[in-house]
């Protein structure tokens, strides 16, 4: 019996050399990568996963729907048109047509009513407006976001106050400081739903 068992135990150790032998043969026949392989091994995983990752943006824009090409761009205090001089005609005449709508609704501001002087008045305003909004777009964007917007009404307020007072006085008269505000808070939002009619409409049009 101790025979028998011995010669299992033998057999065993033999069966574990050859596992051993051959699987140091094995690693034997598979080169070892090199550096330069390892390399190449890595770049192309990471161009597959950058490919995957693009594949994935790609679909995610499509479900998303493109965007129409818009002629205007406009909300409270962003551009109305890319053009630079289309975009402050845009707002010109915009502006003339609200303010001369209200200076003719409102029964407390007297105004001299020779159109010249006015279409002046309104040009002045457009303009110093137009760089109040684009300085304060480029350079502080941050505080529009935290004032909510209402940055542009107290400049808006600033700046018609100084041009009817100081650039053209006598011009258009009200009863008080009072009524600069009520006026230009009106002037605010109803030239704000004029520019959305505006663009509901040329949105039809193009489409």
């Amino acid at each position: 019996m101790e025979d028998f068992a011995e010669k299992d135990r033998s057999e065993e150790n033999e069966e574990k050399e050859e596992n051993k032998e051959n699987e140091t043969d094995d690693r034997k026949d598979k080169p070892e990568e090199n550096d330069e392989e390892r390399r190449q091994r890595h770049e192309k995983e990471l161009k597959k996963l950058l490919e995957t990752l693009k594949a994935l943006e790609e679909e995610k824009k499509r479900r998303r729907g493109q965007k129409p090409s818009r002629m205007i761009r406009l909300e409270f205090g962003t551009a109305f048109h890319r053009n630079p001089l289309l975009n402050f005609l845009m707002y010109y005449f915009m502006n003339l047509v609200v303010m001369l709508s209200l200076l003719e609704l409102f029964g407390f501001v007297d105004y001299d009513r020779s159109l010249g002087h006015i279409f002046l008045f309104v040009t002045v305003y457009s303009f110093l407006e137009m760089l109040f909004r684009n300085y304060v777009l480029y350079n502080h964007f941050r505080f529009v976001m935290q004032t909510m917007g209402f940055i542009f009404f107290f400049g808006y307020l600033t700046i018609f106050y100084v041009v009817e007072h100081f650039i053209f006085p006598n011009l258009i008269i009200f009863e008080g400081v009072t009524f600069i505000i009520i006026f230009m808070g009106a002037f605010t939002v109803f030239r704000y739903i004029l520019a959305h009619l505006i663009k509901r409409i040329i949105l039809k049009t193009v489409r």
